[in-house]
């Protein structure tokens, strides 16, 4: 079966950036904007992007030169407050981001989870942004189930990012109120799920898991993306999924790859205890 385009948002910080701890590619404005134009003649619609990735600007000229305000949902984030509440800095960043952009903001994340703080003091203020500009939905980008216990005390129906992947499946076991605001990131794990390429200053746990994982697949004969994507499309709860991929050639593969309707747990678990816990977070592996 084919992965439904639907459940499919954009990340976008490949566009510019050479992100992610397999990606060895440096991508050029070109190819980003074929890029983007690939991923909405497939079907796609849905797009994430920041202003720390630099690709608002990109993917704002897209939107406006083949008339698409209206036929597309775009998330972005705010930068880290810092933990100061100002005004004068949050309206800013929300207009450039909307300049940028061409289009109205579907999602409005916290890129910085520890801003909940600043967000809890001026509950009224934030949720208003949604009367002041064009905002649908506020939300929080976050790492740690920990990160989103405010939202479940004051009852608030916000939207989420959270990695979620063979290997990180913490979120599952979470209670939310909407279901529908859940988007998984880090799907790939910075692709080390999904490509063998090794970077030198990964952490020799990650490469040794590498090994393991691949070797195991080859000898099942299962491609990693296959297991990837028959894990995600058997995830209960869970809806919507941000991929982070680094080219035209690798979209049409996720687009057009054939992969099992059912996932083998009993294999996720088994790649589980080859991975130490302690590196679940990617932001531990430098």
């Amino acid at each position: 079966m084919k992965f439904n385009t639907n459940k499919i948002v954009l990340g976008t910080a490949q566009l510019i950036n050479n992100y992610g701890a397999t990606n060895v590619t440096f991508p050029k404005r070109k190819s980003g904007l074929r890029f983007l134009e690939t991923a909405f003649a497939s079907g796609i619609r849905s797009f994430d992007t920041a202003p720390s990735y630099n690709s608002e600007k990109i993917l704002g000229d897209f939107i406006k030169t083949n008339n698409l305000s209206k036929k597309i949902n775009v998330f972005t984030k705010i930068s880290s407050l810092n933990n100061k509440f100002c005004k004068n800095l949050i309206n800013r960043s929300i207009e450039n981001s909307l300049q940028k952009l061409n289009t109205s903001i579907h999602t409005l994340f916290f890129h910085d989870p520890r801003d909940s703080i600043v967000f809890e003091k001026n509950i009224d203020f934030f949720l208003d942004l949604k009367e002041k500009f064009p905002i649908k939905n506020i939300g929080f980008s976050v790492y740690d189930p920990k990160d989103i216990s405010f939202a479940n005390k004051y009852k608030l129906s916000l939207s989420f990012q959270f990695p979620y992947n063979i290997i990180d499946q913490r979120f599952s076991r979470i209670e939310f109120i909407n279901y529908d605001k859940l988007f998984c990131r880090s799907v790939f794990l910075q692709g080390i799920l999904l490509n063998e390429v090794k970077k030198l200053n990964m952490p020799k746990k990650i490469i040794l898991f590498q090994d393991r994982y691949f070797n195991l697949l080859k000898k099942l004969n299962l491609e990693p993306l296959d297991l990837i994507l028959s894990f995600l499309n058997n995830s209960k709860n869970f809806n919507h999924f941000i991929f982070g991929i680094d080219n035209i050639a690798q979209l049409k593969k996720l687009l057009n790859f054939d992969f099992s309707d059912k996932v083998d747990l009993n294999l996720v678990k088994k790649i589980n205890s080859f991975f130490c816990k302690k590196y679940k977070d990617p932001r531990t592996w430098s």
